[in-house]
């Protein structure tokens, strides 16, 4: 199943695994009879000429056995000469022999090619100068991988001249060298299984579908109807199973595809809503194969239309194009072609596809991919960017190999390819692999090798249980210092930002987890009066177990004067531990949901959850965790309804640092709730700093340290969605509203969480305004934004602005938060330029943290989402409610 060409120059076969299978079976029902001697051999040179190898051999073999009787034997290549009998039939036996040796290699047995090439070997005729070349081969598929390297090195000093077999000798030994270096590498936690089967022919080239675990693949087809000599036929063709989880062959069925006589399909891709297919349809006569890519479409009933032969776009005439692959888009089309243009044999070819998968352009992939040898079964994987393919010129484990290589199939710039080593690769032929894992690349999936066979293409499993041990270290930015007990979130990018794991630093700053299956992860990282850090990390794909260094993480500390000095402590050092009150109505401190509450929603409004927190601090206690998990369990039982969470302080430091910790406190919080499963869209959030007490924190004019334990907290309220809560961000962001819900004075018309239509004039205002990179000078597009926002502010005396300043991620933390400051004074500029007095407008600098939208997509820079970060957002409150507490 090897052999589209042969290239007789080198003696060796273009290895396609597509059609040898076929062509050996088919020609068993053309022997001629066998009783005379001339008859024997001149079939068996007809069939090897014909590349049915496996009936050449047969042929010669019996031509041998023959001779072992028969004390004399005429040469059978050619009119007798007088001579030496004895010689004659020694020369004919080499010759029989070498052509053995060569049948056997080129239908791929490699245990009988071994042994014939080790005679072969032995001649000191000048017509078998090779022989010892391909004896090392054998050897190296055989798995004597010393063997071979003494073999093929004593091949490569015997020849003087660097020519086309020194160069051949050259590449066997940097394979041979991989091979050892394999061998003594630490292996991954990889397992590579054949697809057990009841059936006994070939199957390979799998596509897969996601839908019901569909999937397609070729397999030689037996027909015992349509005899040819009174012997069954045999092609291949295409089956689908549903069942891709057991042994596919036993539950699978041939396609019911319309066929051509005399020609076979396989080598399967289909879209990704499953109702196009791409195939190869191909036929051999005269010992020469020709393909060409068809496409087909599935019926409203199931069946599949007429198959359509692709444009010669793709079908270039006078060449062969083969195993096709369309991406997941549906925008790229890739092949196998020996067309002209490329660098070698066959070389991979992409094709870009307009409306209807039209083809519109057809490139070559480049000589990053293509060599000159032959590249085939050319495969990519949405997940990480990488294409997958086999080729049998690159350095590797011999024969055929599989290769991955990162880079863009629009810019069409691709790195050198990688090979992925032994067990994916064998010293065998290893081609057609498809990826199960969108986010991994070699995590699962399935490929097409011979390693056990000895001539054809078997299905193998891949599987993977590879761990990697991540470690890393949080510091003080500005002093070097390593962090202890900062906390660090594991965060799975794909999957919503859901929380996989947490883990809080040592002494040293250190902190280590382990990772399966993931090629990007997002570590969020929190420590009290510092400013948090988001940074996403790219796990390389190299199999085996591997340590993998994090870049350090520098958390930016957040300085407040009046905070943390001594003197301004409050008087108990150590915090007493959370106190009922004796009041009218005790606080409804971990009081844990109802599990049997059912899917009716509680009173709106009413606090149902607290968390409390000691003095300075964001960390979730865990007396808390229970009340946390009643509220998750919760949730999860009644999906409509959202969470207001929001975070207060007592009256101890500066409004501004009190609302930045009463956010912190929200974090972590939401934190918990998003590890347990809960979505961010979920929960919406409001700081509110010292202004909302519980109870008074002085008592006949005494510090009063039980009520101030009692107002550093973060409330929880359940909300029906639909009943009047709005949120500001989009899909994994945490909403904010700024209406404070503790005190009904707050007017419902200040919200922040959409566009706030004035009480004069026409259009509405938009509580953000965005800027150029490394800008913070105010676009003119926003004025009149800006001036609306004015107008409004001069309607309602009352009404004043927090604002919160952002930016993108280019660029360091600590000159991101000078950049952030300069766009709130720029907007503070313009607002006081207006008439508005400075007393009704208060911000925070909060640099590059919380963005709106991914900066990287695909590991490419995203301007539009940087551009989406770069703000200054609005906050709209009552100027009486945001000073009566202090």
């Amino acid at each position: 199943m090897k052999n589209l060409s042969t290239d007789r120059k080198y003696g060796r076969s273009t290895l396609f695994k597509t059609a040898g299978l076929v062509a050996c079976l088919l020609g068993v029902s053309a022997c001629y009879s066998q009783n005379q001697e001339p008859s024997l051999i001149q079939e068996a040179e007809k069939l090897f000429e014909e590349k049915n190898y496996y009936e050449a051999a047969q042929h010669y073999e019996k031509y041998l056995d023959e001779g072992k009787t028969n004390a004399h034997r005429a040469t059978p290549f050619g009119s007798r000469k007088r001579g030496n009998p004895e010689t004659e039939d020694k020369v004919a036996r080499q010759i029989v022999v070498y052509k053995l040796a060569e049948s056997y290699r080129l239908y791929n047995d490699y245990h009988n090619a071994e042994k014939w090439y080790r005679e072969a070997s032995t001649y000191k005729l000048m017509s078998f100068p090779n022989s010892k070349y391909w004896y090392g081969v054998s050897l190296r598929a055989n798995k004597k991988i010393d063997d071979a390297y003494k073999v093929i090195t004593e091949f490569r000093r015997s020849k003087a001249e660097k020519d086309e077999w020194a160069i051949a000798a050259d590449r066997e030994l940097e394979n041979l060298r991989f091979i050892r270096a394999q061998s003594a590498a630490v292996k991954g936690s990889y397992s590579v299984k054949k697809d057990s089967s009841k059936g006994t022919t070939s199957a390979y080239a799998l596509s897969t579908l996601g839908r019901n675990n569909e999937v397609f693949f070729t397999s030689v087809f037996t027909d015992t109807i349509n005899k040819h000599d009174g012997h069954a036929t045999f092609s291949a063709q295409l089956f689908r199973s549903f069942d891709s989880t057991g042994n596919i062959r036993d539950k699978a069925k041939m396609l019911q595809l319309p066929v051509e006589t005399g020609f076979n399909n396989g080598l399967p891709s289909l879209t990704g809503d499953g109702n196009q297919l791409y195939f190869t349809r191909w036929r051999k006569d005269n010992g020469i194969i020709t393909s060409s890519i068809y496409s087909a479409r599935r019926l409203p009933d199931g069946n599949w239309s007429t198959p359509v032969k692709l444009s010669m776009l793709v079908n270039e005439e006078g060449s062969n194009s083969t195993q096709p692959f369309i991406t997941v888009d549906g925008k790229y089309l890739l092949f196998s072609s020996n067309r002209q243009g490329g660098y070698g044999k066959y070389d991979i070819w992409c094709a870009e596809l307009g409306a209807g998968q039209i083809p519109l352009t057809v490139k070559n992939l480049g000589i990053m991919i293509n060599t000159s040898g032959d590249e085939s079964s050319p495969w990519f994987h949405q997940g990480s960017g990488k294409l997958v393919f086999s080729s049998n010129a690159l350095v590797g484990m011999g024969g055929f190999d599989l290769f991955s290589s990162e880079g863009d199939l629009e810019l069409n710039d691709w790195k050198s390819p990688a090979n992925p080593g032994s067990p994916i690769n064998s010293v065998k032929d290893d081609q057609y692999y498809v990826g199960t894992d969108e986010g991994s690349l070699w995590a699962s999936g399935w490929l097409s090798s011979d390693r056990e066979s000895d001539c054809c293409l078997e299905l193998f499993r891949l599987a993977s249980d590879e761990v990697r041990f991540v470690t890393g270290t949080v510091v003080d930015e500005q002093t070097g210092a390593p962090l202890e007990g900062a906390y660090v979130y594991v965060q799975d990018p794909n999957g919503g930002g859901r929380t996989i794991m947490s883990r809080q630093t040592d002494s040293l700053g250190r902190y280590s987890f382990e990772l399966s299956h993931m090629p990007t992860y997002n570590l969020v990282t929190f420590k009290d009066r510092y400013d948090p850090d988001s940074t996403t990390f790219n796990v390389r794909d190299i199999p085996g177990r591997k340590t993998i260094s994090n870049d350090t993480i520098r958390l930016t500390p957040i300085f407040d004067p009046d905070v943390g000095k001594a003197g301004t402590d409050p008087p108990e050092l150590h915090p007493e531990p959370d106190k009922t009150v004796v009041r009218d109505k005790d606080p409804p401190d971990e009081q844990p949901l109802d599990e049997d509450a059912g899917s009716t929603p509680p009173p709106f409004n009413s606090n149902l959850f607290i968390a409390r927190f000691d003095f300075d601090k964001a960390i979730l206690k865990r007396t808390y965790y229970s009340n946390l998990d009643s509220l998750v369990s919760y949730m999860k039982k009644n999906p409509s309804l959202t969470v207001e969470l929001d975070g207060h302080t007592d009256a101890y430091g500066t409004d501004d640092y009190n609302m930045r910790l009463s956010e912190e406190r929200i974090r972590s919080c939401v934190a918990f709730l998003v590890s347990k499963g809960i979505s961010k869209d979920r929960l919406v959030t409001a700081s509110h700093g010292e202004r909302v007490p519980m109870v008074s924190e002085t008592v006949n004019g005494a510090d009063y340290a039980t009520g101030r334990s009692l107002n550093r907290r973060v409330e929880f309220r359940l909300v029906q969605e639909g009943t009047g809560v709005e949120q500001v961000s989009r899909p994994g962001q945490l909403a904010r509203t700024t209406e404070n819900r503790n005190q009904q004075e707050s007017s419902d018309k200040y919200k922040s969480t959409a566009s706030v239509t004035g009480t004069s004039g026409t259009g509405s205002f938009q509580p953000v305004v965005r800027f150029n990179f490394d800008r913070s000078a105010v676009d003119n597009e926003y004025y009149n934004n800006l001036d609306r926002l004015v107008e409004m502010m001069k309607a309602e005396p009352s009404m004043g602005v927090e604002m919160s300043g952002y930016t993108d991620r280019k660029g360091s933390k600590s000159y991101n938060l000078r950049l952030a400051q300069e766009r709130l004074d720029a907007v503070s500029s313009y607002l006081g330029s207006k008439g508005i007095s400075s007393s009704r407008l208060s911000g925070k600098a909060l640099g590059e943290c919380c963005p709106l939208e991914p900066e990287l997509l695909e590991g490419k820079d995203n301007p539009q989402g940087r551009w989406m970060n770069r703000r200054v957002e609005f906050r709209l409150i009552q100027t009486s409610v945001a000073s009566t507490v202090r």
